[in-house]
């Protein structure tokens, strides 16, 4: 599920604003890092920037379970 704005701010860069909630995303067939699985999450998000160079970003919310390198991590509490 998504609620999330995106637009173009100054000097092109992407900027996106909302939430984002996933109960079962394949981050690592996504972002081509095999070591995340199975994302579960409910996050408000306001930054810009969709690269690892140029992202600025905040987030705040909960990843509920998160599958990294066959180990299973839970309840991780995001703000920042």
């Amino acid at each position: 599920q998504t609620d999330l704005s995106l637009t173009k701010g100054e000097s092109a860069e992407i900027r996106y604003k909302g939430r984002l909630k996933s109960e079962n995303f394949d981050a690592g067939s996504l972002f081509y890092f095999d070591a995340v699985r199975n994302l579960q999450f409910d996050l408000e998000v306001d930054g810009s920037g969709l690269s690892a160079e140029t992202i600025n970003a905040k987030a705040e919310g909960v990843v509920n379970s998160l599958d990294f390198r066959g180990y299973n991590y839970s309840n991780i509490k995001l703000k920042g």
